[in-house]
């Protein structure tokens, strides 16, 4: 469980520019964090199950009825599809990382940087 909140609880995802942001794939790409899973284990089915499927959670959230086994496959696609619209599509964290940072989001110490 200790794996889910540590997903969703990234201010960097909390503090998206609600009031800019009117696209909804816009939206998902910047209010959801994938984990990384370490040592080239990623397409590894036991690895995913372990992390609840959260390494691909924004694919997740842009299409929701694909398969958790087959989302990796449109990573270069949303990459190269972000890049155009100049949007942001964050890599996969640490897990360790994203631990740290729901603390201070439940903290409220800001480790996110404004423009």
């Amino acid at each position: 469980i200790l794996v889910v909140f540590v997903g969703h609880n990234q201010e960097e995802n909390w503090s998206a520019e609600q009031d800019q942001i009117r696209d909804w794939g816009a939206w998902q790409l910047a209010t959801t964090s994938d984990i990384e899973i370490p040592c080239g284990m990623r397409r590894v089915p036991l690895c995913g199950m372990m992390l609840f499927f959260l390494h691909d959670q924004t694919l997740h959230h842009l299409f929701p009825m694909i398969d958790h086994s087959r989302l990796h496959y449109l990573r270069p696609l949303v990459a190269e599809v972000a890049e155009r619209f100049s949007l942001e599509f964050r890599p996969p964290q640490s897990y360790v990382k994203m631990w740290l940072g729901m603390l201070a989001t439940i903290a409220g110490v800001s480790s996110v940087k404004k423009a």
